[in-house]
């Protein structure tokens, strides 16, 4: 055991001690070596022998630096031109859910994706392609929108989604065109208020053979032409045109602008995930997760 263990020891060992000030130092000093010393902490945390209020004291320290090293890599993604949107909905669930693994849903998109790519055939139409996506993903996956508890953190943190088979509409569309799009199908996400859909985009991205999933945002230049159709995956990828999506803003009292129509990046749905969980964690006046999702706003913003 080297010098430095047996240091963080003897200071996790202080932890207990009555005296206010010694803690607040020694917890600094624990902090300020940040990730490096989790191993040792969740041995300690996990020991029989600890008091309540040790065991706490230690757990406090555990959440803080788990808490830092999460806020830095939603930060290096942000700052990442390449990052994938899937990615980062796995990034914020995780500083909700320390215990999500990026395997579990990597291996579910590939599960999906297999499964459409078996009966897709070259001679089908882009909503043929569609069509088959959609009954693998709604029909043989149960995926649904959740419309008995919308406002549930559980419909924007992406491993929940997976597990429950529910979502809202932006994590539904997170999911269902991380798989469009490693089948080679150019579907991407259309920041619409009040509602979150997808748009079926024709580019040069379509004839190629390679998937474009870690693409982070397409150049307009990218496009040939207008969206050929909308996808709503809160309806089951409920396909629609133009014309009823402005008659939607219509409805909602909105101004049509030209964002509504054309594909977002993947940094302003991560940012309306955010939005939505916020809403939730106000809800539910978690005060300890609301203080967390303020954080990661401002990182985003």
């Amino acid at each position: 055991m080297t010098l430095e263990i047996k240091e963080i020891e003897a200071m996790l060992y202080l932890l207990d001690d009555t005296d206010v000030e010694v803690v607040d130092q020694i917890e600094n000093k624990l902090l300020d070596m940040g990730s490096s010393i989790l191993p040792i902490l969740e041995e300690h945390w996990q020991s029989d022998n600890l008091t309540e209020l040790h065991h706490e004291r230690i757990f406090s320290i555990l959440h803080k630096i788990k808490s830092s090293k999460i806020l830095e890599e939603i930060a290096n993604w942000k700052s990442q031109t390449d990052s994938t949107v899937i990615k980062g909905a796995f990034l914020i669930a995780k500083a909700f859910n320390p215990n999500a693994v990026y395997k579990s849903i990597e291996s579910e998109i590939e599960s999906l994706r297999m499964d459409v790519w078996l009966q897709l055939q070259n001679t089908l139409s882009a909503w043929e392609r569609i069509r088959v996506l959609n009954d693998v993903f709604f029909q043989k996956y149960k995926y649904q929108g959740n419309r008995e508890d919308y406002h549930s953190k559980s419909n924007s943190l992406i491993d929940e989604v997976i597990k429950n088979k529910k979502g809202s509409p932006v994590s539904l569309s997170i999911l269902y065109l991380s798989v469009a799009q490693r089948l080679n199908l150019p579907v991407f996400g259309v920041n619409l208020p009040q509602h979150f859909v997808m748009a079926f985009m024709p580019s040069d991205f379509e004839e190629s053979t390679g998937d474009f999933s870690e693409k982070y945002e397409l150049n307009k230049e990218d496009f040939i032409g207008e969206p050929l159709f909308y996808i709503d995956a809160f309806s089951e990828g409920l396909p629609f045109d133009k014309d009823r999506l402005e008659t939607f803003l219509e409805e909602v009292k909105i101004k049509p602008q030209n964002q509504f129509y054309y594909p977002c990046s993947n940094l302003e749905i991560i940012q309306r995930i955010v939005r939505n969980l916020k809403y939730s964690f106000n809800q539910k006046g978690d005060e300890k997760k609301i203080e967390l999702i303020e954080k990661i706003s401002l990182i985003l913003s």
